[in-house]
């Protein structure tokens, strides 16, 4: 039985990284356009995936597949058990359909603009301006390839991302998100004024970029806060601008536009690290050819490999490979002795002085499926108040700084949602329960009448 199409159009607008402490609460006096949805709609956290991160997060989302399903562990991932080295994720290594997919097979039109990992674009009825991790603007950047032209005429050139937004001075970081962000609503305003469609979607990066650098000076709870610092007022001025930016991007839509506001996932004050393959190390896991006198990044020529029976990267959380034999390249640890290696190694990272409140998942027992080359042990130190530290030659445990650059801020499991509903179906000024962000793709495609995918765990929130 056919279901019924309850909406005319959708406009999703995501917000990297905002968290419900900023949007619903500390700042929500600032931003009257957000505020205005909330009061006329509802809103509440949206849990994301784990790991908690902007890929897989934001195709989990479009997908309504968790991170396994996707075969997508972080922003890069390992492509071949024989090589140990990750790769940068690409559209191309996910083979699962999308919400824009899903509803250009039924005639319906989408305009896509800024979503992480749509790089390179994949041709589907409607028009595409990739992400984050498109290489650069000599890259084919849009969908059709003509419309890279148009916008150029229209915006001047687009910004992908902000190129070593660690390493900016604080006041030229502000001012570049601020004008990046300026570009990427006028290029989605330009799409939805001059192409048709039925779901538009726009992803900003740039509230992650802000977050990264600037969290000690928006967050009472980070250990370092500086309160009444000129870079909290600077943050606030970008919310403020961002704010305006949503509400000039809603004037260009009709009145009976259902207007959905999502972040991937939320952000927490960063601690320090954990120097995960110094762990491994000291506890004979991890058997290294020599000991670099400074930091650096752990390379496969760097490991004893006759010796090692696991070794980590790092980021945000911890990816522990063990190496095994027949599906590793220089693997010693039988197969049948994984599963306990694994075990004894996980009661090793809980109880070796790592911070308190450290978890250790499973991929098998966290997806319903998994594919690609999982990681054999996912480790959120302090539950993610601290980053994994991949590289090697600290000589010590832990380190107060992130090993890739200045960093404020991890990322947090609940992001926002907000939704606007103009025929008031959904309610209005009504806080949610949580939600899950494998209920979005469900959610969206109903709207549309449209069956969601048997794969799809997650459900419609309306």
């Amino acid at each position: 039985m056919a279901m019924q199409r309850t909406v005319s159009k959708v406009l999703v607008i995501g917000l990297d990284c905002v968290p419900p402490g900023i949007l619903f609460d500390r700042w929500r006096r600032h931003l009257p356009v957000l505020d205005g949805l909330m009061q006329q709609g509802v809103f509440g956290p949206l849990r994301s995936t784990d790991p908690p991160i902007t890929v897989p997060a934001w195709m989990s989302m479009m997908t309504g597949l968790d991170p396994g399903q996707l075969g997508l562990y972080g922003f890069r991932n390992r492509l071949d058990p024989r090589f140990p080295h990750l790769t940068i994720s690409r559209s191309d290594q996910v083979s699962a359909p999308t919400v824009w997919d899903i509803l250009g097979a039924r005639g319906l039109r989408s305009v896509v603009v800024g979503v992480p990992l749509t790089y390179p674009p994949r041709p589907f009825p409607g028009t595409m301006v990739t992400g984050m991790l498109t290489p650069s603007s000599a890259a084919d950047w849009t969908h059709p390839p003509g419309l890279r032209d148009e916008l150029t005429r229209a915006v001047g050139t687009y910004p992908f991302d902000v190129d070593g937004y660690r390493h900016l001075e604080p006041e030229a970081l502000v001012a570049q998100l601020m004008e990046d962000t300026r570009r990427r609503f006028a290029v989605a305003s330009h799409l939805l004024e001059h192409h048709p469609w039925d779901l538009g979607i726009l992803v900003e990066t740039g509230p992650d970029r802000l977050h990264h650098r600037f969290w000690r000076y928006m967050d009472p709870a980070h250990p370092r806060y500086e309160p009444d610092h000129p870079l909290g007022a600077a943050a606030l001025g970008y919310y403020r601008a961002l704010d305006a930016h949503v509400g000039a991007l809603l004037e260009r839509v009709s009145d009976d536009t259902v207007i959905l506001v999502v972040s991937d996932h939320g952000a927490r004050p960063l601690h320090g690290g954990v120097c995960v393959n110094e762990l491994l190390v000291r506890h004979g896991w991890l058997k290294l050819r020599h000991s670099p006198p400074e930091p650096r990044p752990l390379t496969p020529d760097d490991v004893d490999w006759t010796g090692t029976r696991a070794w980590a990267e790092g980021g945000y959380y911890a990816r522990v490979f063990l190496n095994v034999r027949g599906r590793e390249a220089h693997g010693i640890v039988h197969p049948r002795a994984a599963p306990l290696y694994r075990e004894r190694l996980k009661r090793l990272v809980e109880s070796a002085g790592t911070p308190a409140g450290t978890r250790v998942l499973l991929p098998e027992r966290l997806y319903r499926e998994v594919q690609g080359v999982a990681p054999d042990l996912m480790i959120y130190f302090g539950d993610l108040d601290w980053r994994a530290v991949g590289t090697i030659g600290h000589g010590a445990l832990t380190t107060p700084v992130n090993d890739t650059g200045p960093d404020d801020a991890n990322h947090d499991p609940l992001g926002v949602l907000v939704l606007h509903d103009p025929s008031g179906r959904a309610g209005r000024g009504r806080r949610l329960p949580e939600v899950s962000i494998l209920d979005v793709a469900p959610t969206l495609l109903r709207w549309f009448g449209i069956e969601p995918l048997e794969r799809m765990s997650g459900h419609s929130i309306t």
